[in-house]
């Protein structure tokens, strides 16, 4: 039902980009509760592609397009993991990608937002204060650490992960 409303927003302004990422965020919602719909995450894909070529500032497009991705990973990794072997390895480090895009992610939004709200995001009283200090406090966690990229990246090359709790 979301998704006809969002549809039907962007028939009436293609350049709406809010609408194309909502209809995104159907998408993957519909994918992850493994709905009847015929929906994939390369049709979300490609709703949040618009989005970001009509409006690449957006928060909330980055936001969700970080949940598209974190899901997919998360999705890959469970069914990997019933297979084993090398998909597991690549479903791994896909997911560690995944973690440290969305801390990354969530840190860019939260300073997004904070620079809209000026000077009230520097105290205490301010939500926003609180929310900028717990997601880059979060983002210091080892499943959330940009050196998942150089683990990924060695291991794409055949090398050894040079991780011991790989």
């Amino acid at each position: 039902m979301a998704r006809e409303y969002f549809q039907s927003a962007v028939a009436l302004d293609p350049q709406y980009a809010r609408a194309h990422v909502n209809i995104a965020w159907t998408l993957v919602c519909d994918v992850f509760l493994e709905s009847p719909a015929t929906a994939t995450l390369d049709d979300a894909l490609r709703e949040i592609e618009m989005a970001f070529d009509i409006d690449d500032s957006d928060a909330w497009s980055h936001l969700r397009a970080a949940h598209a991705f974190l899901i997919d990973a998360m999705t890959e990794l469970m069914a990997a993991t019933e297979t084993g072997g090398e998909r597991l390895v690549e479903a791994r480090a896909y997911i560690r990608i995944a973690n440290a895009h969305a801390a990354e992610t969530a840190m860019s939004v939260t300073d997004m937002l904070a620079a809209s709200a000026g000077a009230a995001a520097i105290f205490e009283t301010c939500a926003l204060e609180r929310a900028v200090r717990d997601v880059r406090a979060a983002a210091k966690h080892i499943a959330m650490s940009p050196n998942n990229y150089i683990i990924a990246g060695r291991l794409a090359l055949g090398l050894d992960p040079g991780a011991a709790r790989f």
